[in-house]
Protein backbone atom coordinates (compact mmCIF):
# COMPACT_ATOMS: atom_id res chain seq x y z
CA UNK A 1 0.00 0.00 0.00
CA UNK A 2 1.64 3.20 -1.16
CA UNK A 3 1.48 6.58 0.58
CA UNK A 4 -1.41 8.78 -0.47
CA UNK A 5 -3.75 5.94 -1.35
CA UNK A 6 -5.00 5.34 2.18
CA UNK A 7 -4.91 7.17 5.46
CA UNK A 8 -1.97 6.32 7.68
CA UNK A 9 -4.36 5.17 10.42
CA UNK A 10 -5.95 2.67 8.06
CA UNK A 11 -2.53 1.45 7.02
CA UNK A 12 -1.57 0.84 10.63
CA UNK A 13 -4.85 -0.96 11.28
CA UNK A 14 -4.16 -3.21 8.31
CA UNK A 15 -0.65 -3.93 9.61
CA UNK A 16 -1.88 -4.71 13.12
CA UNK A 17 -4.57 -7.01 11.81
CA UNK A 18 -2.07 -8.78 9.58
CA UNK A 19 0.19 -9.38 12.56
CA UNK A 20 -2.72 -10.75 14.60
CA UNK A 21 -3.62 -13.09 11.77
CA UNK A 22 -0.04 -14.32 11.61
CA UNK A 23 -0.12 -15.05 15.37
CA UNK A 24 -3.43 -16.91 15.00
CA UNK A 25 -2.00 -18.92 12.12
CA UNK A 26 1.08 -19.88 14.14
CA UNK A 27 -1.09 -20.97 17.06
CA UNK A 28 -3.20 -23.08 14.74
CA UNK A 29 -0.08 -24.76 13.36
CA UNK A 30 1.05 -25.43 16.94
CA UNK A 31 -2.32 -27.00 17.81
CA UNK A 32 -2.11 -29.24 14.76
CA UNK A 33 1.35 -30.49 15.76
CA UNK A 34 0.30 -31.09 19.37
CA UNK A 35 -2.81 -32.97 18.25
CA UNK A 36 -0.64 -35.12 16.00
CA UNK A 37 1.70 -35.90 18.90
CA UNK A 38 -1.22 -36.85 21.13
CA UNK A 39 -2.64 -39.17 18.48
CA UNK A 40 0.78 -40.77 17.96
CA UNK A 41 0.94 -41.45 21.72
CA UNK A 42 -2.53 -43.02 21.73
CA UNK A 43 -1.69 -45.24 18.75
CA UNK A 44 1.74 -46.18 20.19
CA UNK A 45 3.57 -45.04 17.06
CA UNK A 46 7.08 -43.66 16.65
CA UNK A 47 7.12 -40.41 18.69
CA UNK A 48 8.85 -38.46 15.93
CA UNK A 49 6.17 -39.32 13.37
CA UNK A 50 3.95 -36.38 12.38
CA UNK A 51 0.45 -37.30 11.27
CA UNK A 52 -1.36 -35.15 8.73
CA UNK A 53 -4.96 -35.52 7.54
CA UNK A 54 -5.39 -37.10 4.13
CA UNK A 55 -8.52 -35.07 3.43
CA UNK A 56 -8.68 -31.49 4.66
CA UNK A 57 -12.46 -31.29 4.33
CA UNK A 58 -14.57 -31.57 7.47
CA UNK A 59 -17.59 -33.83 7.09
CA UNK A 60 -20.07 -34.76 9.84
CA UNK A 61 -20.13 -38.47 10.59
CA UNK A 62 -23.33 -40.44 10.19
CA UNK A 63 -23.27 -43.09 12.90
CA UNK A 64 -26.60 -42.77 14.71
CA UNK A 65 -29.92 -41.97 13.13
CA UNK A 66 -31.71 -38.96 14.59
CA UNK A 67 -35.09 -40.08 13.23
CA UNK A 68 -35.64 -42.84 15.81
CA UNK A 69 -38.15 -41.99 18.49
CA UNK A 70 -36.79 -41.10 21.89
CA UNK A 71 -38.87 -43.77 23.60
CA UNK A 72 -37.41 -46.52 21.41
CA UNK A 73 -33.88 -45.31 22.08
CA UNK A 74 -34.43 -45.31 25.84
CA UNK A 75 -35.88 -48.84 25.68
CA UNK A 76 -32.89 -50.03 23.64
CA UNK A 77 -30.48 -48.50 26.14
CA UNK A 78 -32.22 -50.06 29.14
CA UNK A 79 -32.09 -53.47 27.45
CA UNK A 80 -28.46 -53.22 26.31
CA UNK A 81 -26.61 -51.36 29.06
CA UNK A 82 -24.71 -53.66 31.44
CA UNK A 83 -25.52 -51.38 34.38
CA UNK A 84 -29.23 -52.10 34.10
CA UNK A 85 -28.68 -55.85 33.91
CA UNK A 86 -26.32 -55.73 36.88
CA UNK A 87 -28.73 -53.73 39.05
CA UNK A 88 -31.61 -56.06 38.10
CA UNK A 89 -29.51 -59.09 39.06
CA UNK A 90 -28.60 -57.55 42.42
CA UNK A 91 -32.27 -56.81 43.10
CA UNK A 92 -33.23 -60.39 42.26
CA UNK A 93 -30.51 -61.72 44.58
CA UNK A 94 -31.71 -59.44 47.40
CA UNK A 95 -35.29 -60.64 46.94
CA UNK A 96 -34.22 -64.29 47.08
CA UNK A 97 -32.22 -63.59 50.23
CA UNK A 98 -35.23 -61.92 51.83
CA UNK A 99 -37.50 -64.86 50.94
CA UNK A 100 -34.98 -67.31 52.35
CA UNK A 101 -34.91 -65.41 55.65
CA UNK A 102 -38.71 -65.58 55.87
CA UNK A 103 -39.54 -69.04 54.54
CA UNK A 104 -36.25 -70.84 55.04
CA UNK A 105 -36.63 -71.36 58.80
CA UNK A 106 -40.04 -72.99 58.21
CA UNK A 107 -38.34 -75.94 56.58
CA UNK A 108 -37.23 -78.32 59.34
CA UNK A 109 -34.04 -80.26 59.45
CA UNK A 110 -34.77 -83.96 59.14
CA UNK A 111 -32.83 -86.60 61.05
CA UNK A 112 -33.14 -90.23 61.93
CA UNK A 113 -31.63 -92.75 64.37
CA UNK A 114 -31.65 -96.53 64.47
CA UNK A 115 -30.65 -98.83 67.36
CA UNK A 116 -29.82 -102.50 66.85
CA UNK A 117 -28.96 -105.03 69.57
CA UNK A 118 -30.08 -108.08 71.44
CA UNK A 119 -31.65 -108.94 74.80
CA UNK A 120 -31.21 -112.16 76.74
CA UNK A 121 -32.16 -113.71 80.06
CA UNK A 122 -34.75 -115.80 81.71
CA UNK A 123 -36.32 -116.84 85.00
CA UNK A 124 -34.29 -117.62 88.13
CA UNK A 125 -31.08 -116.08 86.87
CA UNK A 126 -30.95 -117.83 83.52
CA UNK A 127 -28.81 -116.06 80.89
CA UNK A 128 -29.97 -117.69 77.68
CA UNK A 129 -32.88 -117.04 75.42
CA UNK A 130 -31.31 -114.10 73.49
CA UNK A 131 -33.46 -112.16 71.02
CA UNK A 132 -32.80 -109.28 68.58
CA UNK A 133 -33.85 -105.69 69.41
CA UNK A 134 -34.34 -102.82 66.89
CA UNK A 135 -35.43 -99.24 67.60
CA UNK A 136 -35.99 -96.44 65.02
CA UNK A 137 -36.39 -92.72 65.69
CA UNK A 138 -37.38 -89.97 63.15
CA UNK A 139 -36.54 -86.35 64.08
CA UNK A 140 -37.88 -83.01 62.78
CA UNK A 141 -36.04 -79.94 64.15
CA UNK A 142 -36.84 -76.23 63.88
CA UNK A 143 -34.41 -73.58 65.01
CA UNK A 144 -35.85 -70.70 66.98
CA UNK A 145 -34.08 -67.36 67.31
CA UNK A 146 -31.11 -66.04 65.33
CA UNK A 147 -30.93 -67.79 61.98
CA UNK A 148 -34.22 -69.57 62.60
CA UNK A 149 -37.87 -68.89 63.36
CA UNK A 150 -38.84 -65.41 64.59
CA UNK A 151 -35.48 -63.89 63.63
CA UNK A 152 -37.08 -60.52 62.89
CA UNK A 153 -33.78 -58.66 62.86
CA UNK A 154 -32.48 -60.72 59.96
CA UNK A 155 -35.81 -60.38 58.11
CA UNK A 156 -35.84 -56.61 58.48
CA UNK A 157 -32.23 -56.38 57.34
CA UNK A 158 -33.00 -58.41 54.22
CA UNK A 159 -36.04 -56.26 53.47
CA UNK A 160 -33.92 -53.13 53.78
CA UNK A 161 -31.44 -54.55 51.30
CA UNK A 162 -34.28 -55.22 48.85
CA UNK A 163 -35.45 -51.61 49.15
CA UNK A 164 -31.88 -50.39 48.66
CA UNK A 165 -31.43 -52.59 45.58
CA UNK A 166 -34.75 -51.39 44.16
CA UNK A 167 -33.67 -47.78 44.70
CA UNK A 168 -30.40 -48.53 42.90
CA UNK A 169 -32.34 -49.99 39.96
CA UNK A 170 -34.47 -46.85 39.69
CA UNK A 171 -31.37 -44.67 39.92
CA UNK A 172 -29.62 -46.57 37.13
CA UNK A 173 -32.73 -46.40 34.93
CA UNK A 174 -32.99 -42.65 35.47
CA UNK A 175 -29.28 -42.18 34.74
CA UNK A 176 -29.38 -44.22 31.53
CA UNK A 177 -32.53 -42.48 30.32
CA UNK A 178 -31.02 -39.07 31.09
CA UNK A 179 -27.85 -39.88 29.12
CA UNK A 180 -29.90 -40.97 26.10
CA UNK A 181 -32.19 -37.95 26.24
CA UNK A 182 -29.30 -35.51 26.69
CA UNK A 183 -27.25 -36.94 23.81
CA UNK A 184 -30.26 -37.25 21.51
CA UNK A 185 -31.42 -33.71 22.20
CA UNK A 186 -27.95 -32.29 21.68
CA UNK A 187 -27.51 -34.31 18.49
CA UNK A 188 -30.70 -32.93 16.96
CA UNK A 189 -29.78 -29.41 18.01
CA UNK A 190 -26.30 -29.73 16.49
CA UNK A 191 -27.82 -31.02 13.26
CA UNK A 192 -29.78 -27.78 12.88
CA UNK A 193 -26.78 -25.69 13.95
CA UNK A 194 -24.55 -27.34 11.34
CA UNK A 195 -27.04 -26.54 8.59
CA UNK A 196 -27.07 -22.88 9.67
CA UNK A 197 -23.27 -22.79 10.00
CA UNK A 198 -22.87 -24.28 6.54
CA UNK A 199 -25.04 -21.53 5.08
CA UNK A 200 -23.06 -18.91 7.02
CA UNK A 201 -19.84 -20.37 5.64
CA UNK A 202 -21.17 -20.10 2.11
CA UNK A 203 -22.31 -16.52 2.66
CA UNK A 204 -18.96 -15.50 4.18
CA UNK A 205 -17.07 -16.99 1.23
CA UNK A 206 -19.30 -15.12 -1.20
CA UNK A 207 -18.86 -11.88 0.74
CA UNK A 208 -15.08 -12.27 0.56
CA UNK A 209 -15.23 -12.88 -3.17
CA UNK A 210 -17.31 -9.77 -3.73
CA UNK A 211 -14.99 -7.75 -1.50
CA UNK A 212 -11.94 -8.87 -3.46
CA UNK A 213 -13.64 -7.90 -6.70
CA UNK A 214 -14.41 -4.46 -5.33
CA UNK A 215 -10.78 -4.08 -4.29
CA UNK A 216 -9.59 -5.03 -7.73
CA UNK A 217 -11.77 -2.35 -9.30
CA UNK A 218 -10.73 0.24 -6.72
CA UNK A 219 -14.21 0.55 -5.26
CA UNK A 220 -13.64 -0.99 -1.83
CA UNK A 221 -10.88 -0.61 0.69
CA UNK A 222 -8.42 -3.05 2.15
CA UNK A 223 -10.10 -3.05 5.57
CA UNK A 224 -13.34 -4.34 4.07
CA UNK A 225 -11.50 -7.28 2.58
CA UNK A 226 -9.78 -7.99 5.89
CA UNK A 227 -13.13 -7.88 7.66
CA UNK A 228 -14.56 -10.32 5.14
CA UNK A 229 -11.57 -12.63 5.66
CA UNK A 230 -12.15 -12.51 9.43
CA UNK A 231 -15.82 -13.34 8.99
CA UNK A 232 -14.91 -16.30 6.80
CA UNK A 233 -12.33 -17.53 9.32
CA UNK A 234 -14.86 -17.29 12.16
CA UNK A 235 -17.46 -19.11 10.07
CA UNK A 236 -14.99 -21.89 9.36
CA UNK A 237 -14.06 -22.21 13.03
CA UNK A 238 -17.71 -22.28 14.06
CA UNK A 239 -18.47 -24.95 11.49
CA UNK A 240 -15.46 -27.03 12.56
CA UNK A 241 -16.40 -26.81 16.24
CA UNK A 242 -19.99 -27.78 15.51
CA UNK A 243 -18.95 -30.77 13.41
CA UNK A 244 -16.52 -31.87 16.13
CA UNK A 245 -19.20 -31.62 18.82
CA UNK A 246 -21.64 -33.41 16.51
CA UNK A 247 -19.28 -36.35 16.03
CA UNK A 248 -18.47 -36.54 19.74
CA UNK A 249 -22.17 -36.44 20.62
CA UNK A 250 -22.86 -39.35 18.27
CA UNK A 251 -20.30 -41.47 20.12
CA UNK A 252 -21.80 -40.32 23.43
CA UNK A 253 -25.21 -41.49 22.22
CA UNK A 254 -23.72 -44.79 21.08
CA UNK A 255 -22.30 -45.31 24.55
CA UNK A 256 -25.60 -44.34 26.15
CA UNK A 257 -27.34 -46.93 23.96
CA UNK A 258 -24.82 -49.61 24.95
CA UNK A 259 -23.63 -50.13 21.36
CA UNK A 260 -19.94 -49.45 21.88
CA UNK A 261 -17.68 -52.48 22.21
CA UNK A 262 -16.33 -52.98 25.74
CA UNK A 263 -12.62 -52.27 26.26
CA UNK A 264 -12.12 -55.79 27.62
CA UNK A 265 -12.59 -59.01 25.67
CA UNK A 266 -14.31 -62.09 27.07
CA UNK A 267 -10.92 -63.61 27.86
CA UNK A 268 -10.13 -60.74 30.20
CA UNK A 269 -7.47 -59.18 27.97
CA UNK A 270 -7.53 -55.57 26.97
CA UNK A 271 -8.68 -54.91 23.40
CA UNK A 272 -6.66 -52.14 21.76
Amino acid sequence: MEAGIAFKGDALRVKVQQQRDEIALRRAEEDVRLASAKLVQILHLDPIVELVPRDASVVPLSIVSTTDSLGDLVSQALAARPETRQSAALLSAAQHAKNSSIYGPLIPSVGGQAFFGGLGGGMNGETGHFGESEDYVALLNWRVGPGGLFDFGNIHARQARVRSAAFAVDKVIDQVANEVITSHTRLRSLTDQIATAKQSLSDAAEALRLGQERKEFGVGVVLETIQAEQDLARARNDYLNLVTDFNKTQYALLRALGRLSPPWSTSGRRVH
